[in-house]
C-alpha cells in the first residue's frame, strides 16, 4: 500500500506520485520525551521497477517530538497513530 502524496513532484515532465518513509524514533529526556527523524521520498513506478526522486525529499527532525505534538494538531495525530500501531505490533508479536 503506497503513501500518496498530495502535491506530487513533477520531474521532466513525470509526476511521482508516492512517498517512501524513513523513521527514526529515539528517547529524549527518557521517558517523556522522543526525537523524530522522518524522511518522505518522492517515486514512482516504472514497471515493477521504483524509481526515486531524493533531491526532493522532504524532510523533518524534532528534538522533542512530544513537545511539537503539543502545540501541532497533525504532528499529535501522527504520533499517536504510529506510537499505538507500534505498541500494538509489540503486545501482537511479543516482544
Amino acid at each position: 500500500m503506497p503513501l500518496t502524496s498530495t502535491n506530487p513532484i513533477i520531474v521532466d515532465g513525470i509526476e511521482y506520485p508516492y512517498y517512501l518513509v524513513n523513521l527514526t524514533i529515539a528517547p529524549y529526556d527518557a521517558p517523556k520525551g522522543a526525537s523524530v527523524a522522518l524522511r518522505f521520498t518522492p517515486y514512482r513506478m516504472q514497471g515493477e521497477q521504483i524509481v526515486m526522486q531524493p533531491d526532493y525529499s522532504k524532510v523533518m527532525a524534532e528534538l522533542d517530538i512530544l513537545q511539537v505534538a503539543d502545540i501541532d494538531p497533525a504532528v499529535e495525530k501522527a504520533v499517536e497513530g504510529i506510537m499505538s500501531t507500534l505498541q500494538q505490533f509489540i503486545d501482537d508479536k511479543g516482544f
